[in-house]
């Protein structure tokens, strides 16, 4: 077996191995990202034929930089970094195990013809932990591993409500998700379309958790994301609240004998009042 660089027209051909008995044979060292040409020679004990075989290949650099970029119940999107001489991609899946995993054992096909450097799939289940495999593809084979995430999709957090709001904080509580380790709180105010949501925390453990050192009269959106230990759902559920100033100057104005009148100074922020009595 002899090899070149195809595009070196200056490039001889060097002898990479020879008295070959089998009819396979790996080459090494070689340049990833480069297209070579190789021309094998059959042979018997006497000499090789002159003319030979000639077949091109790219070596690989293995896929890298795999990262999700969507959890949810049904779709799961990821995107990786460019390859330099890949043609295109494949993604592959299977239930996440304690085996090594560059092992092809249960590994099933979810696409193999992936020309851009991002893919989504809906083919996954809720709450089950799943491993997928990115390989780079090109001269007519994958590469042998490929860069492999883990993931759990899970259900959207239900039933957020905010039960109890003072000046400063507000209590949220929701409705445990199957599968979930965790969840994750982010808020913003909803006064402000074009705001991006700010961290709160992402290791409460309960479905119920208090936000504190809020401003009074400022109307708040919440949002609460399930997570496991490979990541958390996208969407979140959004609830709104908005701490309110304690009421104050509470007095009565009118007294009769079956009856009271009576007045408080307007909370900033407030949509209505409750009056209760015992």
């Amino acid at each position: 077996i002899e090899k070149k660089i195809k595009l070196d027209t200056l490039d001889k051909f060097l002898i990479v191995g020879s008295d070959i008995r089998t009819n396979q044979f790996e080459i090494t060292n070689l340049l990833s990202g480069t297209e070579y040409l190789f021309r094998i020679f059959s042979g018997s004990e006497i000499c090789y034929e002159t003319k030979g075989k000639t077949v091109s290949a790219t070596p690989l650099a293995a896929v890298h930089g795999v990262k999700l970029t969507h959890i949810s119940s049904n779709l799961v999107s990821l995107q990786w970094s460019s390859v330099p001489g890949a043609l295109h991609y494949k993604v592959e899946k299977r239930l996440k195990t304690d085996d090594s995993p560059d092992s092809s054992l249960d590994f099933t096909l979810l696409s193999d013809f992936i020309t851009d450097t991002q893919f989504t799939t809906a083919d996954l289940s809720a709450n089950t932990a799943y491993t997928l495999r990115v390989s780079a593809f090109a001269s007519g084979a994958f590469e042998r591993f490929g860069e492999c995430v883990d993931v759990m999709p899970l259900s959207q957090v239900s039933n957020l409500k905010a039960t109890s709001v003072t000046s400063n904080s507000v209590n949220l509580i929701w409705d445990s998700v199957s599968g979930a380790t965790r969840y994750k709180i982010e808020l913003k105010y909803r006064s402000d379309a074009g705001e991006s949501y700010s961290f709160v925390k992402d290791d409460i453990i309960d479905t119920e958790y208090i936000v504190t050192g809020l401003t009074a009269g400022h109307k708040m959106r919440f949002r609460i994301s399930a997570g496991s230990p490979f990541g958390f759902e996208t969407v979140g559920q959004e609830v709104d609240a908005t701490p309110l100033e304690t009421l104050s100057n509470c007095q009565l104005i009118e007294v009769n004998s079956t009856s009271i009148q009576i007045k408080w100074n307007e909370v900033p922020g407030a949509t209505s009042y409750m009056v209760e009595k015992c």
